[in-house]
């Protein structure tokens, strides 16, 4: 039986072999990796914008290897970018070949890319179904940097895009669930959407903080940025008044959703998507038209899959124009 190679050696063949193929090949590899080696990786070579690592998690994988679980220690994978090798999914197994104090075997990915870009998503792609969450995967790709909003609102804009790219339906269709999960969809409408959200997050950020914080969440902020992307002047009023909340008078729609909001907290009931954005378009559409809303009562049934509208928008409880 051939001898598992080294991880030294196994590098120099996949470097050897990638030199001439196009982006995206992939060389694999079964590597022999040492506690120095392991070390070395995740010191030196590991992604820079790879999730934050979990000791825990390291734990129960180095525990997983122990048992022999190979589905949850099987492979690692590096993208080879010119002559630098990063490590986009492993991080915690050569933690655990450092704890675990023996060499280890391993497959390894070796796979070509031609930019840093390509290198994020190659990260990206990693775990998709488990632990590595869409947040992970968008930071992966800069895409905090390319919208430049603050930490707390980048991963409810994330998930405020998945409801826009549904329109807002309260319906569990196999298309509508698949566009829902659909993390590059969801990337590329909260990039489009990068002028309203960092708006936003101006307004948010000079709010009161225990009411800007009723507001954070992704339900809210999709019908927001359809608001400040139509109606920008009318919904910065809107909102500022609501999270600077700085003598609002009865009668005052903002004041309306305000309230409503603090008493369903108050009283611990939980509101889910589709009826947070309804009390925020109903107090929007009265706030649009100039008309006078005391309060906000909580409606036993939601409207149809597509009932929201707010006025001002193309957005009219049957399409939607992003």
């Amino acid at each position: 039986m051939a001898k598992v190679p080294s991880f030294r050696i196994a590098t120099l063949h996949a470097y050897e072999a990638l030199k001439n193929k196009k982006e995206g090949y992939v060389y694999p590899a079964r590597v022999r990796i040492t506690p120095k080696e392991a070390k070395n990786i995740f010191d030196n070579l590991n992604y820079d914008r790879n999730r934050r690592f979990d000791e825990r998690r390291a734990e129960s994988i180095a525990f997983a290897m122990i048992e022999g679980d190979v589905e949850e220690t099987e492979s690692i994978v590096f993208c080879v970018l010119a002559s630098q090798l990063i490590l986009v999914d492993g991080q915690h197994r050569m933690w655990s070949v450092t704890q675990l104090e023996e060499d280890w075997e391993f497959t390894v990915n070796f796979k070509k890319v031609n930019s840093m870009e390509e290198v994020g998503k190659t990260y990206a792609a990693q775990d998709l179904g488990s632990t590595r969450s869409t947040t992970d995967g968008a930071k992966a790709q800069h895409l905090d940097d390319k919208i430049g909003i603050s930490r707390a609102l980048f991963p409810k804009a994330l998930a405020a895009a998945k409801l826009i790219n549904i329109g807002f339906q309260n319906t569990t269709s196999n298309e509508v669930i698949r566009i829902y999960r659909s993390n590059r969809r969801a990337n590329e409408t909260a990039l489009a959407y990068k002028t309203e959200l960092r708006l936003l997050d101006a307004i948010q950020k000079k709010g009161v903080p225990n009411v800007k914080r009723l507001f954070l969440n992704a339900p809210t902020i999709a019908a927001a940025v359809l608001m400040l992307r139509h109606q920008p002047k009318a919904a910065t009023e809107f909102w500022t008044r609501i999270v600077q909340d700085d003598g609002l008078k009865q009668g005052d729609p903002c004041k309306a959703l305000l309230d409503f909001f603090r008493l369903m907290k108050e009283k611990d009931i939980t509101l889910r998507g589709q009826e947070r954005s309804l009390y925020v378009s109903m107090a929007w559409n009265a706030f649009y038209a100039d008309r006078k809303m005391t309060r906000l009562k909580r409606k036993d049934t939601l409207p149809p899959a597509r009932g929201i509208v707010l006025k001002g928008t193309p957005w009219d409880g049957d399409k939607l124009e992003p």
